[in-house]
This record gives structure tokens, sequence and C-alpha cells, in this order.
């Protein structure tokens, strides 16, 4: 989007004005690999507008900017009566480019001097500075000899070269340089070198963000107190690398409660995807004649802890993010000295509903999810024993299954907002077909499925997983230990 000075210069006013981000994925840089293992990647792309007429400018100004945001209400007390806002704003990334008239390159910065550096400019579009052109550069006033004032130049050729720098070769001019357009349609390239450690974007907590915008400006050459503007809403995606081990790696646990029954729950993919299918192994052993199946139900938590930007405190809370109750079981189509079921949970596909797991630096958000699974077994007398069991899952984002996105936009102070309704972040060319695995699955629309079979023996990683027979109403689960709990959000 763009915005136009109200007063401003009266020629200064683009038909178009948009930042284009040269991505496989609309809007996004996508970052492969953990914040240790991650490569850096190049972020580039072009400004485009078109004037209706030849104007002056001094520079067209770019820049990238990262924000942790914090916003929400706590409890100070146990009795609720006394509140406290926290509301922030930290930087969290700072990227410019001085003039695209002049150069492409970014320079960047995170939180800290010692930080800033100038990447050298990418291959790809060292052929798009043209040392050599068919056209030339014209000097309007080249004999004038006073540093004191500006000097202006102009293309001396009609043909706008689309996709180049225009006036490379005052890159480093210490005079002030006027630049003349004429009339046409330009392309001004931009690229920057991101550390494969950039936090990723979250926008699905209401309590918490991490976001990024692009913001353009052109400024002429007379002094006005606002210029056109082009807004850009960035998402940073971090994916996981194909060579993985977690893909693979299974979590199961499995207890025996004396004299009732021997049980395992195992998910064969710790890792899983938004917007896919997680499938959970039930396997009961019953101890006891006469036992039955009877409800069973399985929930995913999010679990989040933010940290203030200035003080450091620490907030956590969580949320259900998915809750089900599976299909009843026919008890005659088990068998009886082994009861084996296989479920199959649908993921929430939308950031607003759940966001993937993550590590922003130096635990600034944290992000964590665990599947909640409920069996009830009923006793011969009629009563009814529960066994509640808790195994830690990553959700992630794969770039194969569909993601809707918050519907982002810039306001006028170029804070990013969001709007009602959701955007698909993939496009439909690049989500993969259902595997074979899941053919069998209903769509996400509908109950999830329950199917009965014989379970295939597999190694087993109990790792941080937690069972617990109990009876109804008996709340069972780890409790986090912070400081402090988030009770209201302000969005």
């Amino acid at each position: 989007m763009f915005k136009f000075a109200s007063g401003g210069l009266s020629n200064l006013h683009p038909n178009l004005y948009d930042i284009r981000v040269q991505s496989p994925v609309k809007n996004c840089v996508i970052v492969k690999g953990s914040p240790e293992e991650a490569s850096s990647v190049l972020l580039s792309g072009h400004v485009v507008f078109a004037i209706p007429e030849k104007i002056t400018l001094k520079q067209i100004k770019l820049n990238l900017s990262g924000t942790y945001k914090l916003e929400f209400i706590e409890y100070l007390n146990s009795s609720q009566n006394a509140t406290k806002v926290v509301k922030q704003e930290v930087p969290i990334m700072k990227c410019d480019w001085d003039n695209l008239l002049t150069s492409p390159e970014g320079f960047i910065s995170q939180g800290t001097a010692q930080h800033n550096q100038r990447f050298p400019l990418h291959p790809e579009l060292q052929t798009l500075l043209p040392s050599h052109s068919s056209g030339s550069i014209k000097t309007l006033n080249t004999l004038n000899k006073n540093k004191g004032k500006p000097i202006t130049v102009e293309y001396s050729r009609e043909e706008i070269p689309t996709g180049t720098t225009p006036f490379p070769k005052y890159k480093h001019q210490e005079q002030q340089v006027r630049f003349v357009l004429p009339a046409g349609n330009y392309s001004l390239p931009f690229q920057v070198v991101i550390p494969g450690n950039i936090p990723e974007t979250i926008e699905g907590l209401k309590c918490g963000a991490v976001l990024y915008r692009f913001q353009s400006e052109m400024i002429g050459e007379k002094a006005t107190k606002s210029h056109p503007k082009s807004t850009k809403y960035l998402r940073v995606l971090r994916l996981p690398l194909p060579t993985d081990d977690a893909l693979v790696e299974d979590c199961s646990m499995e207890n025996c409660w004396p004299q009732k029954a021997e049980y395992e729950v195992r998910i064969p993919r710790k890792m899983v995807p938004i917007g896919g299918i997680c499938k959970v192994h039930i396997l009961i052993i019953p101890l006891l004649k006469g036992l039955s199946l009877g409800k069973i139900s399985a929930s995913i938590s999010q679990y989040f802890i933010l940290k203030s930007g200035t003080k450091g405190d620490m907030f956590e809370d969580e949320k259900t993010i998915y809750k089900c109750d599976l299909p009843q079981v026919d008890m005659q189509s088990l068998r009886q000295d082994r009861w084996s079921l296989t479920a199959k949970l649908f993921i929430p596909k939308k950031f607003k509903q759940c966001s993937p797991d993550a590590v922003i630096r130096e635990d600034m958000l944290i992000i964590r999810h665990k599947l909640n699974l409920s069996v009830e077994l009923v006793n011969p007398d009629g009563h009814v024993s529960l066994i509640n069991s808790k195994l830690p899952m990553v959700l992630y984002v794969s770039g194969r299954d569909q993601i809707l996105g918050r519907n982002a936009y810039i306001d006028n102070q170029g804070k990013v907002r969001f709007m009602k309704g959701d955007v698909p972040i993939f496009d439909s060319s690049m989500v993969a077909p259902s595997k074979a695995d899941s053919t069998t699955a209903v769509p996400p629309s509908s109950p999830p499925s329950l199917d009965t079979h014989d379970p295939i023996a597999t190694a087993t990683s109990a790792a941080n997983a937690t069972s617990n027979p109990t009876t109804p109403g008996v709340e069972t689960g780890e409790k986090h230990k912070h400081r402090h709990k988030v009770f209201a959000f302000i969005q």
C-alpha cells in the first residue's frame, strides 16, 4: 500500500508505489533450520513505482524493521482486584537502504551497534548495476565547483532501464545530489543477507508477537512534512531441514495400572505440521475381566512464556488449541486380550489458533505444545476409571501443508495491525497432496477418525511423556512455575 503527502509536492504523486519481495512464498522470507544451524538467507526484491511526469528526488529510502511486542493485562494479587497493563515494543531488527537510486545494498543491525554491518552485493545483483550502458547519465551542472550547492543528474535517454539501479556512480558522492527522473515505470532492486538466527514471525498469540514490516519513502528536492510512502507486511517463516532427525523421532509412554490394564500411547512423529494430521496409536491390554472402553477424548495445549524487554519479568499462560471426542468404539470389533486403536487428529491450520514451536532470542518468547489424551475404562460394576496421558509434540511449518495467516495491514503510524479474516500463506500449487498414509482421513471439517487394528511393534521414546491413571475429577499435569500469570488480553 502507499500513502500520499497532503499538501506536498504537486508532481510527487506516483500512480504506482509498491514493495515486491522476490520469494517463492509471497511476502515471506524462508529460513531453513534451527537458529543455531540455519544458513544466512538472501532477501531481495524491487521497489516499483510509476510517475506520470518528470520529477526531481533526493533519495528513495527503504527500511525493514522487526518488533517484539507485548500487550496484555496481568493480575497483581490472588484476589484479582489489582491489575496492570503490560504494553511494550522492543526493536529486534532494523535494516536500512539509504538510497535505492544509488545502491541496492542494505545495512542491517540487530539490537547493538557492534552487529551493524554492510554485506557485499550478491552476485545475482551485480548484473543489475549498469556500469556500462548504451545510455549515459547527464550532469546538468558539472562545472559547479562549490560543494555547498547540490548537483543535479538525470538520464539522457528516454528509455528507462527496468530492474536496475539508475545512478550507482553517485553512491559515495560527498556533494548533495538531485536526481531527475523522467516519466515512466521504475523497478529499483534491493538486497540484504539475513542471518539464519533471525527471529521468526509470531502473529498468532494475543498477548505477544514478533512482527516485520517494510517501508519505503520518496524524498523530493523540496522540504515537506510528509512524503509518498509504501509499506508491506513481511513474514519470516522457519522450516526444519530435511535432514533434521526430529522429523522421524517418535514419542510414546507406557504404564501399568495394577490389576486393571497395561497401556501404551504413541505418536509416530513427534514433529507435526500445522495444518497436517497427527496419528495417535493407543494400545490397551485389559487385566480385569469385564473391563470395557468408555469415552476417549484428545486435546492439544499450547504453552507460551514471554519475557519483558525492559525488566526481564517472565509471564506465562496456556490455551487449548484443539479438542475433540473420538468416536465411540464398538467392543465387538476389538480382540478380547488387546485393544489397538489409531486416531487421526487434524491440526488447526490458522496461525490465529496455533503457533509453531519457537524459542525466540535469549528466551524472549517460548512456545511449546503437548498432546493430552484421556481414556475412560468402564469397570464391571459401572465405575469409571480414567487414564490421562501427556506427550510432548512439536508443531512446525512444513511448507507443504496449507496455512492461513492473519490478515495484516500497516497503519498510518507504520504499525502492524490485523483485520478480520485469514489469508493463505502458500500458493495452492506449492501444497502437496495427501500422502498415502493419510488417504483414509476424513476432511478437516469432519470429526477425527478412529480405526481398530493390530499394532506394529516399534521402538519407544518416553522422554517427557507422562501418564496418570486417575478417577474422574482429579486434575493432573505439570505446572509452569513462573512469577506472573496472564489473564486477559487487550486485543
